[in-house]
């Protein structure tokens, strides 16, 4: 009897999908420091490699909004406001890139961009709908047949309310 085993090599860099994220904050709404009330938005990156050669780390590289007005936490993408005062200025419009790297440090050729739009409390015509839950994550199968509904997402408000 002989036993093969067939090692992963770090060929794979990480990718995100998508690549750009468009985010509204209300004037209006609360945002606590360092992520209290949930994060704005979760960038993505995946990497084909497995073991620690797939496991992504994420980091926030720069921005146009003032230092440290935004905090990326490194396991997971989750993008937290940590300076809430930045929502006290409408039409204030700020831009974040996140860079994702694997466990064998090789970068995604291109980072993630996060635009950022802060609106008045008072305008129903730029008001984003607020989803249910901050992050929602579904399992399928992966011999599913096409058009299978993986899950389902709610979200209430936005310009229509």
């Amino acid at each position: 009897m002989v036993k093969i085993q067939v090692i992963d090599v770090n060929d794979n860099q990480p990718s995100f999908s998508p690549r750009e994220y468009n985010v509204t904050l209300r004037q209006d709404a609360l945002y606590g420091v360092n992520g209290e009330v949930g994060p704005i938005v979760a960038v993505v990156a995946t990497d084909k490699d497995s073991g620690r050669f797939g496991e992504v780390s994420y980091a926030a590289e720069t921005s146009t909004a003032p230092p440290a007005a935004f905090r990326v936490d490194q396991r997971s993408g989750d993008v937290f406001l940590a300076r809430p005062d930045l929502v006290n200025t409408p039409g204030g419009r700020y831009v974040l890139s996140v860079s994702a790297t694997d466990g064998g440090g090789l970068r995604a050729p291109r980072d993630a961009v996060v635009h950022v739009a802060v609106v008045a409390d008072k305008d129903p015509e730029r008001r984003p709908p607020v989803f249910e839950m901050p992050r929602y994550a579904f399992s399928i199968r992966e011999n599913v047949p096409s058009g299978t509904t993986v899950g389902s997402v709610k979200a209430a408000g936005g310009a229509g309310e």
